[in-house]
C-alpha cells in the first residue's frame, strides 16, 4: 500500500496532511500554516536550537515513548509521520507555567527572550527520557542550543536545579547560608549582614512530574504499520518504501534517481540552496524500512542499522560493546558533537556514505577499519566492505559505493581486544564541528596501529606516523613522530591553513599515543561539575519597593511559553514576502539587471529596485572612471525619476537635516554597487520560500571596478570616510615633548578583529499600507523615531502619516540602530508598489553579509614610562574598518577620546581615522568603540609590565584612574570607584592565592598552563548632549491600573521591567497592576536611540516626573477617599483632573553644578579570570571569573547581574572564539550560527560569581541611585586575554623563548 499522507500529532492534537512537499520543514509548518510562532527562526540550519521541538516515538521493545529534541528549521515535516510533536505552547502557558518555564522565567534566564522555548523545549525532551539527569547531562543536552544574552549562567543555574544533586545558590535553606557567614582565609567574612545572597530559590517551585504530562498517544502505539510514502512537491519527488525489496523495485522502475537518503536532512537543506524551479529532482529514502531500524549482535558483531540517528548509533555501542575502554572512548569523542538536536535526528549512514573528513564517524571508522554491509538495488545482492575497502573511490568519487548502492549496517565488534583513541579539536571550546577529527587503534599482540586525521576532503590514514608510533608503542622508541605528520600531512601541503591544521595533527598523535600507551591523557576535559555561582547584592530599600528587588523580566514567562511576539510573529492578513537581491561584487557597475527568470516563478509577484530609465546607457556610467567621481553619483540621480519609488521618495533618506546619524547608503544600490551583500533590489512573492528563491534567480551584470577590502589597502590608498581624523588630547608639540623626556620610550602597534552582533532575531519589518496613504510599521529598530522619518521620506509623505511600533527586539546590541533599515525600507517600496502589507525577515546569511558589524580596529603606538612602569606619555593613533558609507564609522572615531581606558596618563594624544572600504559598513555595537580602545590600552601595559619586569596586575594597579582625575576626553572622573572595584575583586577572588597556585601549576605541568589577570572597566554616563533627553506617557485608568509607553526599546536588557518597578514605587502601586506597552511612535514622538546604557537614566525619570505630575493632581481626592486610590481615580476623574501625563525630560546638570561636557557619573568594575590552556592545540577554558561592579543602588539586581553576566561572555566571545571571515572577493565565509563561532554552555566557567559594589559614590541626579549598565561588563573581558596571555608566556618562557602574544 502506497500513501500520500501523513499523520502525526502535534500537542496531543492529529493532524493529518496530504502529499508535504519534501522541502517544507516542520518550522515553516508550524509557523506559517498553524501559526505556532513560538518556535523560533534563528539560524535557519540547524546550529543554534531556537526551532527545537520534541519528538516522541514509540519504542516497541522497551514498551515506551522515547522523546529527542530536534532542529524544527531542518527537519522535513515527512520525517515526524507518527510521531508525537510537542512545542512550547503544548506544554505550558502564562496562565499555566509547566515547572520548566517556571524555572527558566523565575530564575533570571531570559533576556531578549528568542532563544528561550528552544531551550525550554531541550530540557523538556531530556527529562521525559530521564526526570532527574547529572549536571553534566544537562549541559550535555544543551551543547546545541545558543544564547547571546545571558552569558548562560542563569539558564546553566535554573536547570541545574533539576538535576541530582541539584546545583546553584541554596539560598540559606539548609543551615543558614555559607557564603555569609563563612570565611576567607584571612578571616574576612565573605558578605555583610546587610548584602543579599543568591537571587532565586527553587525549592520553593514545581516539580517535574512525568505522570501530569501530555501522553503518548495510543493511536500511534496501535497504529499499523507504516505505508509506503509517495509524495510530489514543487521541486522534489519523494518516495520512502518500507522494505528493502520495495525500495529495490521502485529503483529499477524510475527512469532516474538523484538521490538516496536516510533521513533527507541533509539533502534538502543542500538541495535549499539551489534556486532554480527547474531544479527538479527524485529521491528514494530509507527512513521507513523497519529492519534498517534494528541493532542485532550476530557472530560477535554489531549490527547497526542504516536507519538509525547518530545517538541511536551510541546507544547501541554502549548497550552492547563489552570492552569499556572502547566505549568511553567513543563517547568522549562525541561529547564534543556540536548539537544533540543534529545528533538525535540525522543518521549515520548519511554522513559516513559522504565519507567528508569533517564528519566525526568517518574518521572513526577509517582508524578502527569497521566493516559496513551494502544492498545493491539493481542486483538484491549485498557485500561488505572494510573502512579501506569503502573509503578507496575512483575517479573522482570518495567512496566505492555504488550509484545503486545503499548502506544497511555497520559491524562493530561486541568485544574488541585493541585500544583505541580519539580526538576532536574545534574553533571553541567544548562542543563544535571539527577543524580536525583523529582516531587510531592499537593493537598489542601484533603490535600494529592505525591512525586517521579527518582535516581535508576526507580522512586520511597516517601510514608514517603509524609506523613511529609502533615503534614507541612496542618498545618505548623515542623516535621523531613530528617529523612523520609532516611527512603525512605533505599531501595536503596546497590547502588552506595546513600549518595550524598540522600542528593540531601532532597534538592529535600525542594525545592519541598517550591513551595507547594506557596513560592519561593531557588535554582538557570537555565534562564539567555542576555550576558554583554566587550572586551577591546590596539588600532592598523597602521604602521604594519594588525598586531594589531582583524581580524577573517582566515578559520572562512570555518569553519561556513563546507567546512573547517578535516582528516575525505578527499575524497581519495577505501579508507577502519580499527577499533582497544582493550584490556579489566588492565593487562594480551595474550594466544590467533580468528579474525575468525570478519573475516567472511561481508565487512571485513583483520585482523592486532602483532602475533608472537610462540605467542600460552605459556612457553615463562609464564616463565616472574614479572612485571620487563615482561618489557624486547620487547628486546626479536624485534628479532623475526612479521606476518603483513614488514622486518625492528618496533613495538616500539618511541624507536629511533632522536624521542625527547622517548616512549616504542607498536603499537600493543605484548604478554602482560598493560591497558584497549590498541591496539591489527584491522579490515579492506569496511566502517567505519562494520569495528568497526567486531572488537568487535575479541575474545582474556587473563591470568590475577597484576595490579596497582591507584597512591595509585603504591606508595605503589614503582611502578615509572624512578629510581629517579625529583628534583629542594634547597637541602634536607637546606630546612630542612628553615623549622625549620619558625614561624609557616603547612603541609597537596591534590590531582587534570585528564582531558579528548574532542578534537571534534577525533583522525584520513588517509593513503594512492603511487608508489615506497611512502607514502602520512592525520593525525591529533601536531607533523608532529615525524609523519614522526614514519611511516617510522613502515615500515622499509626511512623517506623521506613518507609526513604527516596536514591541520587543530578539536582541540588538547596536546592530538595529542602522541595520534595521535594510529589509525595512525595501519592504516600504514594495509595498507601496502592490499596494499590499509586505514583510521582509533576512535569512541569516543575507543578514549577516548586509548589516554592519563591531569595527575591526589597528592601532600604532607610542609611550613613555618610568623605571617603575609608570605611564607618563601616550600617542596613538586609531584606524577603523569602516566600509562603504558612514554608518556610526564617524562617531566611533570619536571613541578614541576614551582610548586612556581605566588608566591615568598625564600626557596623552589619541588620532583616529575611519577608512573607506569595499566591505558592509560597520556601526555600533554594544561598548561602542570602547572594546577597541580597552584592547589596545591591555596589550600596551602588557608591553610595559614586560619591559620592567614587573607582574602586570602590579603595572595595572599603579597606573589606575582615581576619582577627579581627568581623563583623555577632557571629562573629570565623577563619581567613580574603580579603585574600590579593584581592591574588592583582589579580596573577592582570593587573587594572591590564584597567582601562586597558578604558579605552582605551571611548575608542574609541562603543555597545560594557567594565567591569572584583572581587568577593569569604566565607562562615563550619561552621554552628554542630544542623547541626554527620555520621554514617556503614563496613563492611570479607573481600575487601578497603568498603562505606560516609554521612549526606548526593550530589547532584552530589562528596561521595561525597571520602568516598571520605578512606576510602582512612584505611585505607590503593586508592581503587577502597572504595564508598559509598545514602544510606538504615534504615543512618544522623537525619541533617541536605545542604546548607550541610559535608557532607564533618561526614561526612568521621564516616567518618575509623569507619575509625580499625575499624583499631584490626585492628591486631595487621595485625602478624601482615605487613600484608597481607585475611589481616588473616580473622583478625580469626576472632577476633570487629567489622569495621564506626557513628560519629555533632560538630565539635570545646572541643579548639581556639572559641566555640560563631564560625564555626570561613572560605572565601573573589575574582573578576575583563571583560564588553563592546553598550549599544544590553543584549546582553553575558564576556569572562574570574579566580579565586582558598582552599579550604584541596584534598581533591580537580577537584571543588573544578567547584564553584567552577559556582557562578559559576550565581550569573551569578542576576544576568543569569534572571527569574521573574508574571501578574496569580499565575500563573508562564517555568515551563519553554524561558522561563526558565538560562546556555547561549555564555555561557561565553573565558578561564576558576581558582587554588586555595596558603598559606591552616587550622583544626586541618577534615577533612584542607579547607574547604567548595559555596556561597560563588555570591556571586562579584556581579562581573558590577559590571563591567555600570561598562561601563553609561562609556556614560552619554559621552552627557551620570549613571546609577547599578540592577537591580530
Amino acid at each position: 500500500m502506497t500513501t500520500s499522507k501523513i499523520t502525526f500529532f502535534l500537542n496531543g492534537n492529529e493532524v493529518t496532511v496530504d502529499n508535504p512537499d519534501p522541502e517544507l520543514t516542520l518550522a515553516t509548518f508550524l509557523r506559517y500554516k498553524l501559526h505556532l510562532t513560538g518556535t523560533k527562526l534563528a539560524c535557519e540550519e540547524g546550529a543554534c536550537g531556537s526551532c527545537t521541538v520534541a519528538i516522541a516515538r514509540w519504542n516497541k521493545e522497551e514498551r515506551k515513548a522515547k522523546f529527542v529534541s530536534a532542529n524544527a528549521c531542518i527537519t522535513p515535516l515527512y520525517l515526524v509521520d507518527g510521531a508525537l510533536v510537542l512545542t512550547v505552547e503544548g506544554i505550558g502557558s502564562q496562565k499555566r507555567l509547566h515547572p520548566i518555564q517556571e524555572r527558566l522565567s523565575s530564575g533570571n534566564a531570559t533576556q531578549c527572550g528568542f532563544c528561550s522555548p528552544g531551550f525550554v523545549m531541550t530540557a523538556y525532551a531530556l527529562l521525559r527520557n530521564n526526570p532527574s539527569p547529572t549536571a553534566d547531562e544537562i549541559r550535555s543536552a544543551l551543547v546545541g542550543n545558543l544564547c547571546r544574552c545571558t552569558g548562560y549562567r542563569p539558564i546553566l543555574e535554573a536547570l541545574e536545579s533539576f538535576a541530582r544533586p541539584s546545583g546553584g545558590c541554596c539560598m540559606g535553606g539548609k543551615g543558614g547560608c555559607p557564603c555569609k557567614d563563612g570565611k576567607s582565609e584571612n578571616g574576612v567574612p565573605e558578605k555583610s549582614p546587610d548584602v543579599a545572597c543568591g537571587l532565586v530559590n527553587y525549592e520553593q517551585m514545581q516539580k517535574f512530574d512525568e505522570t501530569s504530562e501530555i501522553i503518548f498517544p495510543p493511536t500511534l502505539i496501535v497504529a499499523s504499520e507504516q505505508q509506503t510514502l509517495s509524495i510530489n512537491g514543487k521541486r522534489i519527488t519523494l518516495y520512502s518504501p518500507t522494505t528493502l525489496e520495495e525500495l529495490s523495485a521502485k529503483f529499477k522502475s524510475l527512469p532516474n534517481v538523484d538521490n538516496i537518503v536516510s533521513t533527507g536532512i541533509l539533502a534538502r537543506f543542500n538541495h535549499s540552496q539551489v534556486p532554480s524551479p527547474a531544479a527538479r529532482s527524485t529521491w528514494l529514502s530509507i527512513q521507513r524500512i523497519e529492519t534498517l531500524k534494528k541493532v542485532d549482535v550476530v557472530d560477535g558483531e554489531i549490527l547497526i542499522g542504516s536507519g538509525l540517528s547518530i545517538s541511536e548509533f551510541l546507544s547501541a555501542i554502549r548497550s552492547n560493546c563489552k570492552t569499556a575502554q572502547y566505549v568511553d572512548t567513543i563517547e568522549e569523542l562525541y561529547a564534543k558533537y556540536s548539537s544533540d538536536q543534529v545528533k538525535n535526528t540525522a543518521s549515520w549512514s548519511g554522513a559516513l556514505a559522504t565519507a567528508a573528513a569533517k564528519f566525526d564517524i568517518c574518521t572513526l571508522f577509517l582508524a578502527l577499519n569497521w566493516r559496513v554491509r551494502l544492498y545493491n538495488l539493481s542486483t538484491s545482492s549485498y557485500r561488505t566492505l572494510t573502512a579501506d575497502q569503502l573509503f578507496s573511490g575512483v575517479n573522482g568519487s570518495k567512496t566505492a559505493l555504488a550509484s545503486s548502492e545503499v548502506i544497511t549496517a555497520l559491524l562493530v565488534p561486541v568485544a574488541p581486544t585493541h585500544r583505541i583513541a580519539s580526538f576532536k579539536h574545534g574553533m571553541r571550546f567544548g562542543a563544535d564541528d571539527a577543524v580536525l577529527n583523529a582516531a587510531a587503534s592499537y593493537q598489542a599482540g601484533t603490535g600494529s596501529c592505525r591512525i586517521a586525521v579527518g582535516a581535508y576532503h576526507k580522512p586520511l590514514l597516517l601510514q608514517k606516523t603509524a609506523q613511529i608510533a609502533e615503534l614507541r608503542l612496542k618498545s618505548g622508541s623515542s623516535a621523531d613522530i613530528s617529523t612523520a605528520v609532516e611527512a603525512d600531512f605533505e599531501v595536503f601541503s596546497d590547502q588552506k591553513d595546513v600549518d595550524y591544521k598540522r600542528s593540531i595533527a601532532k597534538a592529535a598523535v600525542i594525545d592519541m599515543l598517550s591513551v595507547l600507551a594506557g596513560e592519561e591523557r593531557d588535554g582538557l576535559d570537555v565534562a564539567r561539575n555542576a555550576l558554583e555561582p554566587l550572586q551577591l547584592y546590596k539588600a532592598a530599600d523597602d521604602s521604594i519597593t519594588p525598586v531594589g528587588r531582583p524581580l524577573r523580566h517582566a515578559a520572562a514567562d512570555r518569553h519561556t511559553t513563546g507567546e512573547a511576539q517578535y516582528v516575525d510573529d505578527v499575524k497581519i492578513h495577505d501579508l507577502k514576502h519580499a527577499a533582497l537581491v544582493h550584490s556579489t561584487e566588492a565593487h562594480a557597475r551595474i550594466l544590467s539587471i533580468d528579474p525575468s527568470e525570478a519573475l516567472a516563478v511561481e508565487g512571485v509577484l513583483a520585482y523592486v529596485d532602483a532602475t533608472v530609465n537610462f540605467l542600460n546607457n552605459l556612457s553615463l556610467f562609464r564616463s565616472f572612471e574614479t572612485r571620487d567621481a563615482c561618489c557624486i553619483l547620487s547628486s546626479v540621480l536624485s534628479t532623475i525619476p526612479f521606476q518603483d519609488l513614488p514622486p518625492g521618495g528618496l533613495l538616500r533618506p539618511c541624507q536629511q537635516p533632522f536624521i542625527h546619524l547622517q548616512d549616504n547608503a542607498p536603499v537600493f544600490a543605484e548604478g554602482v554597487v560598493e560591497m558584497v551583500g549590498q541591496p539591489i533590489g527584491c522579490i515579492v512573492a506569496e511566502d517567505v520560500q519562494t520569495a528568497r528563491r526567486a531572488a537568487k534567480l535575479v541575474r545582474v551584470e556587473y563591470e568590475r571596478l577597484p576595490a579596497i577590502l582591507t584597512m591595509e589597502e585603504a591606508i595605503a590608498a589614503r582611502s578615509y570616510l572624512s578629510e581629517k581624523p579625529e583628534i583629542y588630547g594634547k597637541s602634536e608639540e607637546d606630546i612630542e615633548a612628553a615623549l622625549k623626556a620619558a625614561p624609557i620610550l616603547l612603541e609597537g602597534e596591534c590590531s582587534i578583529g570585528g564582531q558579528e552582533h548574532m542578534y537571534f532575531e534577525t533583522q525584520s519589518s513588517v509593513v503594512v499600507p492603511m487608508e489615506n496613504d497611512e502607514w502602520t510599521v512592525y520593525t525591529s529598530t533601536q531607533s523608532p523615531s529615525d524609523a519614522q522619518y526614514l519611511c516617510a521620506a522613502i515615500l515622499g509623505i509626511p512623517a506623521n502619516n506613518v507609526v513604527i511600533k516596536v514591541k520587543r527586539l530578539g536582541g540588538g546590541f547596536g546592530g538595529k540602530g542602522t541595520g534595521d533599515r535594510i529589509p525595512r525600507g525595501p519592504a516600504m517600496v514594495a509595498a507601496n508598489k502592490i499596494r499590499k502589507p509586505v514583510s521582509c525577515v533576512l535569512h541569516r546569511y543575507d543578514d549577516v553579509a548586509a548589516t554592519g558589524k563591531r569595527h575591526p580596529a589597528l592601532f600604532k603606538y607610542r609611550v613613555g614610562i618610568d623605571g617603575d612602569g609608570r605611564l607618563l606619555a601616550v600617542h596613538v593613533l586609531e584606524y577603523l574598518q569602516g566600509g562603504y558609507s558612514t554608518d556610526h564609522s564617524l562617531s566611533v572615531a570619536t571613541v578614541i577620546q576614551y582610548a586612556d581606558a581605566c588608566f591615568h596618563v598625564p600626557a596623552m594624544r589619541g588620532e583616529c581615522w575611519a577608512l573607506k572600504t569595499n566591505t558592509t559598513s560597520n556601526t555600533a555595537f554594544r561598548a561602542y568603540g570602547r572594546p577597541q580602545t580597552f584592547f589596545f590600552m591591555e596589550t600596551l601595559i602588557a608591553k610595559v609590565a614586560q619591559r620592567v619586569g614587573r607582574p602586570l596586575n602590579e603595572v595595572k594597579r599603579l597606573n589606575l584612574a582615581r576619582e577627579g582625575d581627568i581623563a583623555l576626553c577632557g571629562s573629570r572622573f565623577n563619581n567613580f570607584c574603580l579603585p574600590e572595584c579593584w581592591n574588592e575583586v583582589e579580596r573577592f577572588s582570593q587573587f594572591d592565592k590564584l597567582q601562586k597556585e597558578c604558579d605552582a601549576f605551571n611548575k608542574n605541568s609541562a603543555r597545560i598552563k594557567r594565567g591569572v589577570a584583572i581587568s577593569g572597566t569604566v565607562q562615563g554616563l550619561t552621554i552628554p548632549g542630544f542623547m541626554e533627553q527620555g520621554t514617556a506617557l503614563v496613563q492611570l485608568l479607573l481600575d487601578g491600573t497603568v498603562r505606560i509607553n516609554v521612549g526606548t526599546v526593550e530589547m532584552g536588557q530589562g528596561l521595561n521591567t525597571k520602568i516598571t518597578q520605578i512606576a510602582a514605587a512612584a505611585l505607590n502601586v503593586p508592581y503587577e497592576k502597572v504595564l508598559i506597552i509598545e514602544m510606538a511612535t504615534d504615543k512618544t514622538a522623537n525619541t533617541v536611540e536605545s542604546g548607550g546604557s541610559i535608557g532607564t537614566d533618561i526614561c526612568g525619570h521621564a516616567v518618575k516626573k509623569a507619575c509625580e505630575k499625575l499624583l499631584e493632581g490626585i492628591k486631595p481626592h487621595m485625602e478624601q477617599c482615605d487613600g484608597d486610590f481607585v475611589k481616588a481615580l473616580a473622583a478625580a476623574w469626576m472632577a476633570k483632573v487629567p489622569l495621564q501625563a506626557s513628560e519629555t525630560v533632560s538630565v539635570e546638570r545646572k541643579a548639581h553644578a556639572m559641566p555640560d561636557n563631564d560625564h555626570p557619573y561613572f560605572t565601573s568594575g573589575a574582573a578576575c579570570v583563571l583560564v588553563e590552556v592546553d598550549c599544544l592545540t590553543g584549546e582553553h577554558k575558564l576556569k572562574s571569573v570574579d566580579i565586582v561592579m558598582d552599579v550604584g543602588d541596584s534598581i533591580n539586581p537580577a537584571l543588573d547581574i544578567g547584564q553584567i553576566e552577559g556582557g562578559f561572555i559576550q565581550g569573551y566571545g569578542l576576544t576568543t572564539s569569534e572571527e569574521i571571515g573574508y574571501d578574496e572577493s569580499g565575500r563573508i565565509s562564517n555568515g551563519s550560527l553554524y561558522s561563526y563561532k558565538i560562546p556555547t554552555v561549555h564555555m561557561v566557567p565553573e565558578h561564576f560569581r558576581v558582587k554588586l559594589l555595596e558603598k559606591g559614590r552616587n550622583y544626586p541626579g541618577q534615577i533612584y541611585r542607579s547607574k547604567g549598565i548595559g555596556e561597560p561588563p563588555l570591556l571586562l573581558a579584556t581579562a581573558v586575554h590577559s590571563a591567555l596571555r600570561i598562561a601563553i608566556d609561562s609556556y614560552s618562557s619554559n621552552a627557551n623563548s620570549s613571546v609577547l602574544l599578540t592577537f591580530c
